[in-house]
């Protein structure tokens, strides 16, 4: 086994793909694929299962890989043994929520004079965070859920995410709202209903169908073909403010709707948890704590009942 086979697999398992990881680290595909097999046959162990679809990792694999990132970050911290200092490392990730954003350039602000500082923040789905704090690749992810029994609730994540050891802690509960920019029709209304923004397009991100999640599609029957899909979040607030789309999503803070001159309404009292999650066996530094202590301060004044 060597340093550059653990690479080599951790790289497959960040990608989903042997040709996107062998392109990510400039080797022949077959030299990769022959460097994985050679470590499948020294530990006994099918790391992956391939397919048309790409690859996966075994019940097995994930075990292999989780301690290969152990000996990855070990490795690296005895090749920094002769610094004076170790580099302050953080890796987040979750949703693409503002305020979660905020707090983290708050907190790489708060850090920036450190002489050896490594931090990240990944946008990542629900699944993709599980996995990475399971390989012991995340510190904390950000992420939502229903306050109710529904199939995205609390208490369902709670119970499938204690198989994993991966402990929850809710952060805020916050509205889900209705967003309109100052070129909609609607714009001087003090309350808007369902009916009222059903003949108006809806903006959502790509890939997320039947306008993504629960929520929307309680709030929104308006026609299924007019949507506009974007990738980045810029790009959906800036459609809504200079066209007639609508949007839905967590109440945003007052300077991010001051920016675009959006109006919020609540979606008949519908709201959302902001959960953090984490390794249980993970002990949260001062940095990680702190970071946490930033969200919170980001969404003191949109979170329900807030005073």
């Amino acid at each position: 086994m060597t340093i550059q086979q653990i690479e080599y697999i951790l790289e497959v398992s960040r990608t989903g793909s042997i040709s996107q990881a062998a392109e990510r680290l400039f080797v022949a595909q077959s030299n990769l694929s022959s460097s994985i097999r050679a470590l499948e046959q020294e530990l006994n162990v099918q790391i992956f299962t391939r397919s048309n679809h790409g690859v996966r990792p075994t019940a097995q694999g994930l075990h292999v890989l989780e301690a290969a990132n152990q000996i990855l970050v070990n490795y690296e911290r005895m090749r920094l043994a002769s610094d004076a200092q170790s580099p302050l490392c953080v890796r987040l990730g979750g949703v693409a929520y503002e305020p979660v954003n905020l707090a983290y350039v708050r907190l790489c602000g708060e850090y920036a004079s450190s002489p050896l500082v490594d931090f990240s923040y990944y946008s990542l789905s629900l699944e993709e965070s599980v996995s990475r704090i399971y390989l012991s690749m995340l510190d904390i992810a950000v992420h939502t859920a229903m306050p109710d029994n529904g199939p995205n609730s609390l208490e369902r994540l709670q119970r499938e995410l204690r198989r994993k050891n991966i402990h929850v802690s809710v952060l805020a509960e916050i509205p889900f709202v209705l967003r309109i920019g100052p070129h909609h029709p609607l714009y001087d209304q003090e309350t808007i209903t369902p009916e009222d923004i059903n003949e108006y397009p809806v903006v959502d991100y790509c890939g997320n169908l039947n306008y993504g999640n629960n929520y929307t599609r309680t709030a929104y029957s308006g026609n299924p073909h007019r949507v506009f899909r974007v990738m980045d979040r810029t790009d959906k607030h800036r459609l809504v403010e200079t066209t007639d789309a609508v949007s839905f999503g967590l109440k945003l803070p007052a300077s991010i709707c001051q920016q675009y001159r959006f109006r919020e309404y609540p979606i008949g009292g519908t709201n959302c948890l902001l959960l953090a999650l984490y390794s249980e066996a993970k002990v949260l530094d001062d940095v990680l704590l702190r970071y946490l202590e930033l969200l919170r301060e980001e969404v003191a004044d949109i979170r329900l009942n807030a005073q």
